[in-house]
């Protein structure tokens, strides 16, 4: 068989690369959950992290932050801090960024906080026709560049990637609600946000149950469990009344469900780094 040079079979690969993007409400965990992977360097646009004070192995970047921000734009003020942030974020990805290893994860903390900054951008840099108007759909047009440019930056990146987006209802032009779930984001880019990740969840908040007759069958068939007591010993990997968990399968309410690095995963895992290895096909492929 010939092999075309500089090219690899996957068995000589040292390792695949997860893009993992992490939806849900406000409040449920996915930040939490995303610094369970491995040496994580998190794109702050959000300023989220207050709750992990005093970690030594999170790298936060600040583009919040106008020193930070000059460090990388030096023309950048208190009073434009906002439009540049996405270009200090862009410019820091692709010099910073790239040199990041494959031990390490990179954590884009948020899709919100990045589709802002855009418009922000926007706002101050707007487009007009050769007729001296502004172009109507020029903001939506370069939006659709700037998040394919970001997307495709992502992959050729060494190390993991996690994308943290707020979730939103869909709903047809009509107004009609539809009753699904999808990843928040505004134009044209929503319908193929997904398709630039190996892997997509939804993030999930499950009160633990109080004792085991409150478990049901149902909740033992989807988390993959057999018996019970299977599942009260999964709950003990978290301390307080609450189980954080990743939905894998789309449903009549989740749009997403992409699982590209997991082989037989049920419909809800824990959502932290271990439990993902744990249903890796990388992982179940060396057992």
């Amino acid at each position: 068989m010939y092999i075309p040079k500089n090219c690899k079979t996957l068995d000589k690969v040292d390792a695949q690369q997860i893009r993992l993007g992490i939806q849900g409400y406000s409040g449920t965990g996915k930040t939490f959950s995303a610094l369970t992977f491995p040496n994580p360097v998190v794109v702050n646009f959000d300023r989220g992290l207050g709750v992990h004070r005093g970690r030594t192995d999170v790298i936060e970047v600040p583009v919040y932050d106008l020193d930070f921000c000059k460090s990388i734009l030096p023309n950048t003020t208190i009073s434009n801090l906002g439009e540049q942030s996405k270009d200090v974020a862009l410019k820091w990805l692709n010099t910073e960024g790239m040199k990041l290893e494959t031990d390490q994860t990179l954590v884009w903390d948020g899709g919100t906080g990045t589709q802002n900054a855009y418009h922000k951008w926007y706002a101050a840099n707007p487009s007009y026709t050769k007729a001296g108007k502004e172009d109507e759909f020029a903001e939506w047009r370069l939006k659709l560049v700037f998040l394919g440019d970001l997307m495709e930056t992502f992959k050729r990146l060494k190390c993991h990637v996690i994308f943290i987006s707020h979730e939103s209802d869909k709903r047809e032009k009509s107004g009609e609600y539809l009753g699904r779930i999808r990843p928040l984001m505004s134009g044209q880019f929503a319908d193929q946000l997904v398709s630039h990740f190996t892997d997509w969840f939804r993030q999930m908040v499950f009160d633990k149950p109080k004792k085991p007759e409150d478990i049901k069958e149902t909740t033992l068939k989807e988390w993959g469990f057999k018996t019970k007591e299977e599942y009260l010993e999964m709950n003990k990997q978290f301390p307080g009344n609450v189980i954080y968990a990743w939905q894998t399968e789309a449903d009549s309410i989740f749009d997403g469900g992409k699982t590209s690095s997991l082989i037989g995963a049920p419909k809800f895992i824990p959502a932290n780094y271990t439990s993902f290895i744990m249903n890796s096909k990388q992982f179940l492929s060396t057992k």
